[in-house]
């Protein structure tokens, strides 16, 4: 018996950018505007990032995936979002650029973004998914809805967006309902699904993703209407990515 080799994983493209200014968007999120002569070719979906050469101390330089936030070709801008959380390589990078910085990446990737078609959107997840979540839901499809839930810890987290007509958002405080993530995660799974076939998007950290899942499975959602990622688990660094299929 012979099988097929599984399919070769498309390598990433790889571009240099160049730091054009940084500013805080909110108490805890740094906004990085980027440019490139090749900004024009530079084709992503709402949800994607890049992968971000950032130095990590006496380990060299590692990588970590910072979400697009919005492409302006005409303008020659990409800005990525970067939460400042605790001091690790990702955040003090953040910190430190200025303008003139050169910015070595490969991307765009990540399987979460809106598959077209679909005639509503659940968005989930926590202040990590907060860039991805927000862009989705100013690209949404004319005609689809979208309910998105985002977990936070503090009410200053919360961030503006120019949400389309059809979505709407709720936050959630992180530490209410009992455990840490009970009060998000029932939320989420309290959704009431609308007629017409949907799309589930959940990132953000590892186990809340998981449950989430689980439990949109176990009420009926199919698997393959679920696009989640975990972006992170807690005590653990070197930018870890889990694509939940």
């Amino acid at each position: 018996m012979t099988t097929d080799p599984p399919p070769a994983r498309r390598s990433l493209a790889e571009w240099e950018f160049t730091v054009l200014d940084s500013a805080l968007v909110a108490p805890r999120m740094m906004r990085i505007g980027l440019t490139c002569p090749d900004l024009a070719r530079f084709d992503y979906a709402p949800g994607q990032a890049l992968r971000i050469a950032v130095p990590c101390g006496r380990d060299g330089v590692g990588e970590r995936d910072y979400t697009i936030r919005g492409l302006d070709r005409a303008a020659g801008r990409m800005d990525v979002d970067v939460l400042l959380h605790g001091d690790t390589p990702g955040p003090r990078w953040a910190r430190s650029v200025v303008a003139g910085d050169r910015v070595r990446a490969r991307g765009p990737r990540s399987p979460v973004r809106l598959w077209p078609g679909r005639d509503w959107y659940l968005l989930a997840g926590d202040e990590t998914a907060m860039p991805a979540i927000l862009h989705m839901l100013e690209t949404l499809p004319a005609g689809a809805t979208a309910r998105a839930f985002v977990e936070i810890a503090d009410p200053e987290d919360r961030m503006e967006a120019a949400i389309r007509p059809g979505a709407a958002l709720t936050w959630v405080l992180r530490g209410r309902g009992g455990s840490p993530h009970a009060e998000f995660i029932g939320q989420v799974l309290e959704f009431p699904r609308p007629p017409g076939q949907g799309q589930a998007c959940v990132i953000g950290q590892t186990g809340p993703v998981q449950a989430i899942r689980r439990g949109l499975m176990a009420a009926g959602m199919a698997r393959e209407d679920i696009a989640a990622e975990g972006y992170w688990r807690p005590g653990r660094t070197g930018g870890v990515i889990e694509s939940l299929d």
